[in-house]
């Protein structure tokens, strides 16, 4: 794939899922850098604080979001992340092993959640993301998918916090 986004994000506090996610989107080579989180409150916070600075290669493009975890839940995070403000909203996935239709009913009444995926994520998955809700075709990509005129390139480099 030649095309990439800036930044995804996971945010789930399961190691395994998020080794396995990592390198599903190491293979689909499709971000300069991916950020995964075990904790949504850093999470929120870390978005919360690349917005206020202006850095949005920080920012994520894609967010995978799990529903079940400790502090701070999927939902919650949702609901604290519809306060902030930033001028280009990410593509939501919540990503999830729940089998709940009421969670799926409910990731469906959020607007700010793209689709309501069950784990793992999958190279098929990625491609699906990537042509639905950035409208590239995933067999010939322009060289890079950029929020900003002028944006540097990022080494790829995955982040776990």
């Amino acid at each position: 794939m030649s095309a990439k986004l800036d930044c995804i994000m996971i945010i789930d506090d399961d190691e395994p899922t998020n080794f396995i996610s990592s390198l599903v989107l190491e293979e689909v080579n499709c971000a300069e850098q991916v950020l995964v989180f075990e904790n949504a409150e850093k999470a929120l916070n870390h978005i919360r604080r690349n917005l206020i600075a202006g850095n949005l290669s920080q920012v994520p493009q894609l967010i995978f979001l799990d529903i079940n975890m400790p502090r701070m839940n999927g939902w919650e995070f949702m609901e604290a992340f519809s306060q902030l403000v930033a001028e280009q909203q990410p593509v939501i996935i919540m990503l999830t092993t729940s089998q709940n239709p009421e969670d799926k009913l409910r990731a469906q009444q959020i607007s700010a959640i793209a689709s309501f995926e069950t784990k793992p994520i999958t190279p098929e998955l990625v491609h699906t993301i990537l042509e639905t809700h950035f409208h590239l075709p995933t067999t010939e990509l322009p060289a890079k998918l950029s929020r900003t005129e002028g944006s540097h390139s990022h080494p790829k480099s995955k982040t776990s916090i």
